[in-house]
Parts: structure tokens; sequence; C-alpha cells
């Protein structure tokens, strides 16, 4: 079965056609409520505490022997501080092209609306294996407890 080189969350990821190099723009380590300059203003649904405009989620799969040959189903599942509603997983279908030593998935999740702290995790299953998990936490952040390297 296929591996899982890399898997991370970016705000913004970026594929150069002339190169086809990957950039990952502000890699995402933790999200925190209440941050100046990450809330939009707006009217949201009840419960709504933080309005996520953009998040994108890098995947790199390496196949193995035998791998060319599989129709792939790739499901990524969105858990967490969520509303239930918001928490629909993302299917994509695919075949590695003979030749290639790695795959590439990017998915981009515009306005993901979380409900307060805890953690909020991405899992990617394969053909119904589950071949990995991230998670990031989600933290309140206010003028009391504050990290000092938030300055």
């Amino acid at each position: 079965m296929a591996k899982l080189e890399k898997f991370l969350l970016a705000e913004a990821i970026s594929v150069d056609k002339a190169s086809n190099r990957v950039t990952a723009f502000s890699i995402v380590e933790d999200i925190r409520l209440k941050e100046p300059g990450r809330i939009i203003r707006g009217s949201y649904p009840e419960g709504v505490r933080l309005h996520i405009p953009t998040l994108s989620v890098l995947i790199v799969l390496v196949p193995e022997d035998g791998d060319y040959e599989v129709d792939w189903q790739a499901v990524l599942v969105v858990e967490g501080p969520i509303r239930q509603e918001d928490a629909a997983p993302f299917p994509v279908n695919f075949k590695f092209k003979t030749g290639t030593n790695r795959h590439r998935l990017i998915a981009k999740l515009e306005g993901l609306p979380l409900t307060g702290p805890g953690e909020l995790s991405f899992s990617l299953a394969l053909n119904q294996v589950v071949v990995g998990r991230i998670a990031v936490p989600v933290v309140d952040v206010d003028a009391s407890n504050r990290p000092t390297n938030l300055q």
C-alpha cells in the first residue's frame, strides 16, 4: 500500500507551473481564538467563534510496487471543534501515474467555522485504511493567557 510521506497544514499552498515545486505559506501549528487579525467580521451561525478564511492541506504519497494498477480513493476527514454539518469528508479518486515516484494531493478548505477550543484533526484514509492523521490545538487566547512568543 502507498505510504504517506508528508501531511501538513498551511494557510496557503502553491505549485509553481514551471518547476512543479510546492511552497507552503504560513504552516499551521496551532489556531488561536481571539487573536487579532484572524477573525473576519460578519454574521456567523450561532456557536461559531472563529471563521478561518482558508486552510490548505498538503498530502504526499509514495507508491509501492503494484500500486500503479490500483484505483485509489483518498478521503480526508476533518474533526474537532466544528459543527457536524461542516464535517463532511473530502473524497478524491486517483491513480498513480506510471513512472512517477510520488503523488500530491492538495485540499483547500474555505470558510472553516470553529466553535471553540479543542483539537482540530485531519485524517487521511486510502481505500478505507487510515494512513495518517495530523492535529493542531485550537486554543483560547486573551490578554491574561497570551503566550510570550506572540509579541
